[in-house]
């Protein structure tokens, strides 16, 4: 599902649903005040799963990756070695890999 949030409208109602019941699961005492949020929780299940399909040359998404770029220099240490893609609609950016690739490359709106 935290792959889903990038498609605005529909997750944008599943978002707010999830949001709603976990402020009320945290005032009714089922779990800590302080727990992480809807988003962060999202956001850190979509940056496991990038590392998972990175990091597994057999996993079923793997395939969806653009090629590797070759690296000349070793400047500083990078998130991925992937060739970035090019921007051409708001569609394309809604895509999980796609989003995933953008997110710490500065290119990310």
């Amino acid at each position: 599902m935290p792959a889903l949030l990038g498609i605005v409208s529909p997750a944008q109602k599943i978002m707010d649903d999830w949001t709603l019941f976990l402020r009320w699961s945290a005032r009714l005492g089922y779990r800590a005040a302080q727990s992480p949020s809807f988003d962060s929780l999202c956001e850190r299940a979509d940056e496991q799963l990038f590392i998972k399909i990175m990091k597994n040359k057999q996993h079923l998404l793997r395939s969806l990756l653009p090629p590797q770029r070759e690296q000349r220099y070793k400047l500083r240490d990078r998130v991925h070695n992937f060739e970035l893609p090019t921007r051409t609609s708001s569609t394309i950016d809604s895509n999980f890999i796609v989003r995933m690739l953008l997110k710490n490359s500065g290119c990310a709106s």
